[in-house]
């Protein structure tokens, strides 16, 4: 979920939702988290569906696709920045 936050944030989009100072999730704040990203990465018109019971599982196989796109995301907005 950090990576997540990170890759969203660093490709010019901002996500509140606060991975560092939380040391210990309930369910419920797990599944908001989740469910924030979620609507973030469909209003970034992400190609690839992703729900929130795969990113609080760690649920790599759908997710790595969703991760390449951000690093895209990141890459191509870095260099217009620059």
């Amino acid at each position: 979920m950090g990576g997540l936050c990170w890759l969203i944030n660093n490709s010019g989009r901002g996500v509140h939702v606060d991975v560092v100072k939380k040391k210990k999730w309930t369910l419920g704040a797990k599944i908001a988290a989740g469910e924030v990203l979620v609507e973030v990465l469909r209003d970034m018109q992400c190609p690839w569906p992703v729900s929130s019971h795969q990113i609080q599982g760690n649920d790599m196989p759908a997710i790595y696709s969703v991760i390449q796109w951000l690093v895209k995301q990141v890459r191509s907005w870095c260099d217009g920045a620059w």
